[in-house]
């Protein structure tokens, strides 16, 4: 299945408990300039490249837990591989595939993480105006900009400075979208948490012991996480 010029396919399928596990991943080629002894010169040649994330999805529900690898495969690329390749593979466009998400404002996200790392925000020319955001029409009519893509970090980002207040306030009106990266304490530990501005909805991400070698997660450890998913979801509260 070809998604944004790469080429996706799941292979490696195997049955464990009540889950299907596998991969999903998509192959590309990039230009290198590489040096030729024939010709005593540099050629470009195109390089394959490629990787994949290993998944599991339970045979009876089809709730699918799978490992992210930044920043090749995230949710929305993972969301949107997998969802395109069913509906190509069985010629059937009514499948759909969603994260499991926690409807909440940001205000409500925000006090439940102890911390933000992470904002990335497509901001773009509103019409009318720029009402309340100064240094968001600075940025865009300064240089004269449809659109801009800001991609901010730092071990505890001040969710209250006036830019970060109006990068989020300028996204909520609809003039682009925005995804937020914080830490919420839990009993095991700090857990990643992500909040989509356009779902206006947050998914919590499990952190799970990975090969050293391959750097992925042991498929049994995803078919246990996913049970426990399941087990959660079916029975929230207990």
């Amino acid at each position: 299945m070809e998604r944004y010029q790469r080429t996706w396919r799941v292979g490696g399928l195997q049955r464990i408990s009540g889950a299907l596990v596998g991969r999903l991943g998509f192959e590309s080629t990039h230009a290198e300039d590489l040096w030729d002894p024939e010709i005593q010169d540099f050629e470009e040649v195109e390089v394959p490249g490629g990787v994949a994330a290993p998944f599991a999805v339970g045979v009876d529900d089809l709730l699918v837990v799978f490992q992210i690898r930044s920043p090749f495969i995230r949710i929305n690329s993972f969301v949107g591989a997998l969802r395109t390749l069913l509906r190509e593979s069985t010629e059937q466009d009514g499948w759909t595939v969603e994260a499991v998400q926690q409807s909440q404002t940001f205000a409500e996200w925000r006090r439940s993480v102890t911390r933000v790392t992470r904002l990335r925000v497509r901001v773009l020319r509103p019409n009318p105006n720029y009402e309340g955001r100064p240094s968001v029409e600075n940025l865009i009519e300064s240089a004269r900009l449809s659109s801009a893509n800001l991609d901010l970090r730092s071990e505890d980002i001040d969710t209250d400075a006036e830019i970060v207040r109006e990068l989020l306030d300028h996204v909520d009106r609809g003039y682009g979208d925005g995804t937020v990266v914080g830490q919420r304490e839990t009993v095991g530990g700090e857990v990643e948490t992500v909040y989509t501005t356009g779902m206006s909805g947050s998914t919590d991400l499990a952190e799970l012991p990975v090969d050293p070698e391959s750097g992925e997660v042991d498929r049994q450890t995803l078919a246990e996480e996913l049970s426990q998913l399941s087990e959660e979801l079916t029975n929230p509260g207990e």
